[in-house]
């Protein structure tokens, strides 16, 4: 069962996998795109949300 746990962000190989079933998949530097993308999508939402007085 998954539930939204409000205010928890995942971002890196913890967000989304894309190393295949395996880790004898995984390449160095793949992670990398994943931990900056998804950072930079969390601090646009909290600069976002701070702007509105949200936190």
């Amino acid at each position: 069962m998954s539930r939204v746990i409000p205010g928890l962000y995942a971002g890196g190989g913890s967000a989304c996998g894309i190393s295949g079933a395996s880790s004898e998949g995984y390449m160095s530097g793949n992670g990398l795109l994943a931990a900056l993308g998804f950072g930079w999508l969390i601090g646009d939402h909290l600069a976002a949300g701070a702007a509105c007085g949200r936190s």
